[in-house]
């Protein structure tokens, strides 16, 4: 049997030293700071191994030790020579006890080896420690000489009897020691170092734990101990409880322990390395649970919260909401929910005092349960009716609904017989517990619901999932939830409280969740023991799993294989493995191959890129087409997929970077960055050149002294952005590399135009059914990307994935975004029901209210695409033309206040969009099979397809329509390529007609003043009958004249300032064959919604709620989707979207009020009281899946207001109206540039401050702070809140408070926006 022995003294403890005798008397010691081997022998084997493990060795930081006799010193000589030489820390000790033996060891004294001597047993133990760190400091062979006789005295037997003489020799050590008071109620034993603990406990120290003297264990406890605690050492256990514990429970209960002496109470306790201090690594502190500080447990919980406060402070924790949600009433957290212990501090946060709690409290209820039925049983027991129903109602179901009032009864009665006594003193049961604990040996029985909060890289705590699923009976779930998209409003994720850490923000807390989950770090699955096989009982709910958790499946198949005539293995792994080495092979033998063509054709040239937002990657491109037509072997990537340590061995390299804000990196090129910071590596022979794109406000930085030392220049951009500057880097860079003529035989390789792809797509077909197809990603090429924005879905990936996915060497998470199209944004419940249905089943399990009035789905496989449109399809619904070159959806003011022209207006978006949609049968071809349920392309009958309207190209660029009815400007008419605004006779009860409104539109880019937002400019009034003429007319004139050659200046705005209004009317009347009216008087007085309860037409009414921005989600604590399934199952009416993002549950009837009333209140769907500013905004959805965003939006805008509401709050102004929006790059999906506040992502974390639109609508605003953070935006807006509290006239609203007093210039027009 192996024996272990464990010290802690400075004779021994340094590297576990030991001292163990041998037949032959020798000494064995590895006493290295880390010593990677001991070799004991006399033999020229022996001597071969030696120096194996040698070599071995200088490859390591480990000290090798070789105990031999002095006679086999002589033939060693050669190999201490080669130790000398080689600097390999190797110590040899050598017994002594002769002089022909010394002579021996003197003649080595030239092999290159330091040589010691000792000659008592305490300086052979020490001199064996210096030994090994002179070896291991110095890296040279040391001889250590001791006498033989120092160790003669001992003449015991057996191996704890030696090591106890051994010890004896050195000191007042022993095998196993006791430390404490001796009459210790409380006793700690630990292998390893051990203090004399205060107050009355002790502590057993085993020094030598194999063999282990149960005797002398025995003996070490004193009789008085009342609790025993086994503190563990061992990281990783393969079973819930750690060896300590087995062994003392061994120990309690053997033929040995004296059955007259109390047998104490044994706890299980985990402690760190440094035992001596009692400290925990684990999720709870032995040393605060059992009070070797001093303090007991019951003090601990006298002055802790108590246990109502303990239950209300449950939603204050991540995941004690969502408990709360699942559970409600009959939720009990048995362990303290107090912040500062709900981590590991105290007793109450232990989840093995909770369980004992509550195991203890469900032996309470079988006792009541016992002493219930005997009382009913007893006739003789006078009980009175109302007690007697009680007793046996609870006793049927054990439900706590009356417990109060059977305690007030037995209190009442409990004099009349003692069985009323005895049930009323265990009278506590009667209430039901529920809570989430890990100890199953119990019995009980458990569910397990697996919440894991470590943080990615942390050190981890138990698998307590794969401990309960090896038991075999236990139903586990492990959930993450903060990992999903679904969580994304920021009041419900940890804020500063320390609760992950002080440094995450809530929305780096989700994304730190999110690629734990995704890296296999928290794998989410459920294991359902009660199924029949291993493939039904394990359900895995992320991509990816731990390692032994992959081990444990594979083991339970294994068993169903060898227990079944026809092995059938379960692959329900597989999901966890997305690229195989098979596949990074192919790879690599592609790579290789192409470098071996490539070599075969000119100068080499590496092309690396980062670019967040494409311009960086074009730049790389063209830079590498105009390589390849100078006849050089050109490769183009991202940095991140090029390793560092190769970059000494390319010849010539060509960066291009993007950057922004305070210069970070983009996505995939960080990595690289990062290595390329740290890399030990020569770049002498390698010529590079940067092309580095940022902000041209750009503050100077210390490193900008650096360029004119690297040959850089500063190319200062022109208003159409980098063109320029790149114009000039090109010419620099070939004659730089002196390959300035280019082969003229060697066209430039032409890039596809987005005009050219939709002219040769076959009528919007290009390979999109063969692409959805392909099963072997999850993407479809840049080509088919742009062809599906038609069909209503943009690919998009999730960037809180992206970088670690691109450093696993895995596809981007790829899904896709869908968007319906829906005139005027009305639906029917049937159709919500099913879109919630299709969120679930194929989304990321929410839905967007977008600004463009419609339901847009998020997080559809590229798999789930077709079943998804189908199913869309299957409502009544489609997605043709809601994104694309095209008219998209018709917007229309949701609830006007003239109620009864809704329904006109609806029809009007309904024909309009209807006369604009393609033509093309492509969509019902690749989604539906030409199976026509609604919404069919007008394809003429027996013909080919064809584009009447659009033609084979289409639009230049996306074209909006909106129908507004003043007052309301709830669409934001302005914003759009067209807009009508209705104009009404002065009853209001009819609409005459509509002035015309074109021109408008949101977008632009950064620091490129020649892209700007614009509002719609009045063409004139037409009567209502010709209104889908017009918009007919309207959209050939910018068909025929919109910019076809540059996408930036494509939108109709442009060709409109390009043109002008004159010029435009003439074209638009010349098709139309008559004129328009002179613009209509009309006024509008905001653009938001009207919340709460409105008229409708006689008979009816609306009711508005609030949605922030426009995510409708199961939020902690607000579970607004489920909720909104049940309004949509009991409502009779519609719904609308609005362009705001909100919801109107519209056409109630007057009597179903008050059960809509009812049904909204009970789930909190009827709660308004927001700050008017949080009612009044709107954020884009942002990271992590729009692909342009730069910063983030819909998930930080809510954190942003809670800080801005308490300013207004303090101002009194939290009633007072101010719009304010938030998009995450400048495309203006949220319409920022006409609200009154407005921020626009520029960097993570920065954005662009502009102040000054109009309330409703129809003004611009104005740049007031470049790139400002979250400190700088509350110091910015603090002064200007107060001093519009202070100073604003009368209904002066907050845009127009701004401009008169000179904090912002006034925006006239689109081409003035970027003049300060």
């Amino acid at each position: 049997m192996a024996s272990t022995l464990r010290s802690n003294t400075q004779g021994f403890a340094s590297t576990a030293a030991a001292v163990v005798y041998t037949a032959a008397t020798t000494l064995s010691s590895a006493t290295g700071i880390v010593s990677d081997a001991a070799i004991v022998g006399d033999s020229a084997t022996q001597l071969r191994q030696a120096s194996e493990v040698a070599a071995y060795a200088s490859d390591s930081e480990g000290v090798v030790s070789i105990v031999t006799a002095a006679s086999t010193l002589v033939g060693l000589i050669p190999t201490l020579r080669d130790f000398a030489r080689a600097k390999r820390p190797v110590v040899v000790h050598v017994p002594v006890s002769s002089a022909s033996e010394v002579t021996d060891v003197l003649a080595v004294r030239d092999a290159g080896a330091a040589i010691l001597r000792s000659s008592s047993a305490q300086q052979a133990v020490d001199y064996a420690v210096v030994a090994s760190l002179t070896a291991q400091q110095l890296s040279l062979p040391v001889i250590h000489v001791y006498e033989k006789q120092a160790f003669a005295e001992i003449e015991a037997e057996g191996v704890y009897e030696t090591v106890a003489a051994a010890m004896g020799l050195l000191g007042d050590y022993k095998p196993i020691a006791y430390a404490g008071a001796a009459d210790a109620s409380l006793v700690y034993v630990t292998f390893g170092a051990a203090t004399a603990p205060q107050g009355d406990a002790g502590a057993v120290q085993i020094g030598l734990y194999r063999p282990l003297n149960n005797a002398a264990l025995l003996a070490a406890i004193p009789e008085t101990a009342a609790r025993v605690v086994a503190l563990e050492q061992a990281v990783r256990q393969p079973t819930p409880w750690g060896p300590l514990l087995f062994d003392l429970a061994a120990l309690l209960h053997s033929s040995e322990w004296d059955d007259a002496r109390t047998r104490p109470v044994l706890i299980d306790g985990v402690s760190s390395a440094h035992a001596a201090q009692f400290s925990s690594p684990a999720h709870f502190s032995p040393a605060e649970l059992l009070g070797i500080d001093g303090e007991s447990v019951s003090s601990e919980l006298a002055e802790g919260l108590s246990a109502d406060e303990q239950q209300q402070r449950v939603s204050r924790i991540p995941y004690g909401q969502l408990l709360r949600d699942v559970f409600k009433q009959r939720l009990h957290v048995a362990n303290a929910a107090e912040s500062t212990s709900i981590w590991g501090n105290g007793t109450a946060a232990n989840p093995e005092f909770g369980f004992g709690k509550l195991a203890a409290y469900e032996q309470e209820r079988e006792q009541l349960a016992a002493a219930v039925t005997a009382l009913l049983r007893n006739v003789d027991v006078p009980l009175s009716k109302e007690l007697h129903a009680g007793l046996t109602q609870w006793l049927s179901g054990r439900t706590s609904a009356a417990a109060a009032e059977l305690v007030r009864l037995l209190e009442a009665e409990q004099s009349a017989h003692e069985q009323i006594g005895s049930v009323r003193r265990l009278s506590g049961g009667f209430a039901q517990r529920s809570g989430v604990h890990h100890v199953i040996a119990s019995g009980l029985n458990v569910n397990m619901l697996v919440l894991d909060t470590a943080t990615k890289g942390q050190q981890r705590k138990k698998d307590i999932g794969l401990y309960a699923m090896n038991y075999g009976s236990a139903y586990v779930a492990s959930v993450a939830v903060y990992s999903s998209y679904t969580q994304v409003v920021v009041a419900y994720l940890p804020h500063s409280d320390g609760i992950f850490s002080d440094n995450y923000s809530p929305i780096e807390v989700l994304q730190q969740s999110k690629l734990a989950v995704d890296s296999g770090a928290w794998p989410l699955y459920r294991w359902n023991p009660d199924l029949a096989t291993p493939e039904q009982r394990f359900q895995l709910d992320s991509e990816k799993l731990r390692r032994s958790v992959e081990d444990f499946l594979k083991r339970e198949n294994a068993l169903a294989a060898l227990g079944s005539e026809k092995p059938v293995l379960s692959l329900a792994t597989d999901s966890a493995v997305e690229k195989t080495a098979g596949d990074k092979l192919a790879r690599k033998a592609r790579g290789d191959l192409a470098s071996l063509l490539g070599g075969l054709s000119g100068p080499p040239l590496l092309v690396l890129f980062a670019s967040d937002g494409g311009n960086a990657e074009e730049v790389a491109r063209r830079v590498a087409r105009q390589a390849k037509r100078r006849s050089m072997d050109v490769r183009v990537m991202s940095m991140d997929e090029f390793e560092v340590d190769e970059l000494p061995f390319e010849k010539t390299v060509v960066f291009s970077i993007s950057t922004a804000g305070q210069g970070e990196v983009p996505t995939n090129g960080r990595e690289f960055f990062k290595n390329l910071m740290s890399a030990s590596i020569s770049l002498n022979d390698t010529e590079f050149a940067v092309f580095g794109l940022g902000d041209s406000h750009y503050w100077p930085r210390e490193e900008d002294a650096l360029w004119p030392e690297l040959s850089g220049k500063r190319l200062i951009a022109d208003a159409d952005g980098w063109e320029t500057g790149y114009a000039d880097f090109e010419a620099r860079l070939w004659s730089a590399i002196k390959i300035d003529v280019v082969n003229a035989a060697e066209e430039e390789e032409h890039k596809r135009t987005d005009e050219e792809n939709k002219i040769i797509s076959n009528y919007l077909r290009g390979s999109i059914a063969e692409a959805i197809a392909d099963d072997s990603n999850g993407y479809v090429d840049e080509w088919d990307g742009k062809l599906l924005k038609f069909h209503g879905t943009y690919m998009q990936d999730d960037r809180d994935l992206r970088a670690e996915r691109l450093a696993r060497g895995e596809e981007k998470a790829f899904s896709f975004m869908i968007r319906v199209r829906l005139p005027a944004g009305v639906t029917t419940p049937e159709q919500w029901l099913a879109m919630d249905k299709l969120s679930d089943t194929y989304g990321n399990h929410t839905m967007k209210i977008t600004t463009r009035q419609t339901f847009q789905l998020h997080g559809v496989v590229k798999r789930d695409l077709r079943n998804t449109m189908r199913g869309i399809n299957r409502a009544l619904m489609d997605t043709i033309a809601a994104c694309g070159d095209v008219n998209r959806n018709v917007v229309a003011s949701a609830n006007p206040h003239q109620a009864h022209l809704h329904p006109e207006i609806r029809q009007l978006a309904t024909d309009i969009s209807e006369h604009l949609l393609p033509s093309t049968s492509a969509y019902h071809e690749i989604w539906l099979d030409k199976t026509f349920v609604a919404g069919a392309a007008k394809q003429p009958s027996g013909t080919e397809d064809s584009e009447p309207l659009y033609g084979q190209a289409y639009l230049p660029r996306k074209f909006k329509i909106a129908i507004a009815i003043p007052p309301e400007n709830d669409v934001d008419v302005f914003a759009y390529d067209l807009g009508y605004v209705a104009i009404l006779d002065d009853a209001q009860q009819n609409i005459l007609g509509y002035n015309v409104v074109i021109g408008g539109g949101m977008g632009m880019t950064h620091n490129n003043k020649k892209t700007y937002p614009r509002l719609a400019s009045c063409l004139g009034y037409v009567p209502k009958e010709h209104a889908i003429i017009v918009a007919e007319k309207i959209m050939l004139v910018q068909r025929d004249h919109g910019d076809r050659t540059n996408r930036k200046h494509a939108r109709m705005k442009y060709t409109v300032d390009d043109h002008g209004m004159d010029w435009w009317r003439e074209q638009v009347e010349a098709r139309l064959g008559f004129k328009f009216e002179s613009e209509r008087p009309y006024s509008f007085a905001r653009n938001g919604d009207r919340y709460g309860w409105t008229d409708s037409v006689p008979g009816y009414k609306n009711f508005t709620m609030f949605v922030q921005n426009g995510r409708v989600a199961n939020f902690p604590g607000n579970p607004l989707k489920d909720a909104l399934v049940e309004v949509a199952k009991a409502h009779k009416g519609t719904f609308r979207m609005t362009c705001n993002g909100h919801l109107v549950v519209a056409d109630i009837k007057d009597e179903d009020v008050p059960e809509m009333q009812a049904l909204l209140a009970k789930h909190k769907l009827d709660n308004l009281d927001y700050s008017a500013l949080r009612l009044h905004s709107m954020a884009c959805a942002a990271l992590p899946t729009c692909g342009l965003a730069m910063a983030e939006s819909e998930r930080y805008l809510p954190r942003l207001i809670d800080l801005l509401d308490k300013i207004i709050e303090e101002a009194g102004l939290r009633q007072d109206a101010i719009v304010i929006r938030m998009t995450g790059c400048p495309n203006g999906c949220a319409r920022p540039y006409n609200a009154e506040i407005a921020f626009v992502g520029k960097a993570p974390g920065a954005y662009n401050l502009y102040l000054g639109g109009a309330h409703n609508g129809k003004r611009l605003n104005k740049i007031y702070r470049e790139t400002v953070t979250e400190e700088q935006i509350l110091e910015l807006l603090t002064p200007i809140i107060k001093q519009y509290a202070l100073e604003r006239s009368d209904n002066e609203h907050f845009g127009d408070f701004v401009i008169r007093k000179g904090i912002v210039k006034e925006t006239i027009e689109g081409k003035d926006f970027h003049t300060v």
